[in-house]
């Protein structure tokens, strides 16, 4: 008898790869361990992988999802496990779809885009006294906040995602210079010479998206850094937004996942939404 495991790999690129292996049911129960790196709260305990389909996990017949540890023999029901890949496929198509679509309209786009962050703080009334404002260095096809700091008084903040993919934010005090920059662990370039600032110290988060829904559920890379960070005491409660085209709007609700943490809302072209009144309810209750 075969099993099939549901196994995520994060390459250097961020493009989220969904490989299954299949382990006969006697390796299956041998007791070796395997970790996730990418997301250390999560692993399972399986065995060596004897295998591999180039079909996708959807086409397995069993399949276990994260989290699960196998220390005597487990049948997963086969609907739960399908239900489980065809979401993650889903989400790996989304990202494609949603990288070419923002990468064809910000050149255009970031100009306009931001603009309505200039606008969004104005109306917060940010200033240098309720903290940095905390960007993203741009990557390929993601808006460039950089000169929020020649058009507006509050400091910036850069993250650092470390190989373990925990994030720590740090000020950026020659803004817009690069000269204190290093590449942090991933080679994006980060002020590591500065001090991690605590949430209390940041006003807000501007965080890049491919995608987000009116829940404030956001599509990102998959590696669930920020999703991590936000759910840390502190962190939870800071005022983050997504910043990208109105086009990358999900007209519907994404597919999410247990450890998905809601944005409390967007910034596109046309300005600031906030996510529904219910899901910040929640939210606010965490």
């Amino acid at each position: 008898m075969l099993v099939g495991v549901c196994i995520e790999l994060l390459q250097p690129s961020f493009e989220l790869l969904h490989w299954s292996y299949f382990v006969s049911y006697r390796e299956l129960t041998s007791g070796i361990t395997v970790s996730n790196p990418w997301r250390p709260w999560l692993s399972v305990k399986t065995a060596r992988p004897i295998g591999r389909t180039n079909k996708g996990p959807c086409a397995l017949s069993r399949s276990l999802p994260w989290g699960t540890t196998l220390f005597t023999p487990v049948q997963t029901p086969r609907d739960d496990g399908k239900a489980l890949c065809e979401a993650l496929m889903t989400k790996r198509a989304l990202r494609i779809e949603y990288r070419r679509v923002r990468a064809e309209l910000m050149p255009s786009l970031n100009a306009s885009l931001l603009q309505s962050v200039l606008a969004h703080l104005k109306a917060r009334d940010v200033s240098p006294r309720h903290g940095a404002i905390g960007i993203t260095w741009p990557l390929p096809g993601e808006p460039d906040l950089r000169l929020l700091s020649e058009l507006q008084p509050a400091p910036l903040a850069l993250p650092a995602t470390a190989a373990d993919y925990s994030v720590t934010y740090h000020p950026w005090r020659d803004a817009p210079s690069q000269t204190e920059l290093r590449g942090d662990a991933f080679s994006i370039p980060a002020p590591l010479a500065s001090p991690a600032l605590k949430p209390a110290q940041l006003s807000l988060l501007l965080l890049p998206a491919l995608a987000v829904d009116r829940n404030g559920m956001r599509l990102g890379y998959g590696g669930g850094c920020y999703d991590r960070l936000l759910t840390q005491p502190g962190w939870s409660t800071l005022p983050t937004f997504a910043v990208l085209p109105e086009a990358c709007i999900h007209p519907t609700l994404l597919p999410i996942d247990p450890w998905d943490q809601p944005l409390d809302g967007w910034i596109t072209e046309q300005g600031c939404s906030l996510r529904r009144a219910s899901q910040q309810s929640e939210s606010s209750a965490r």
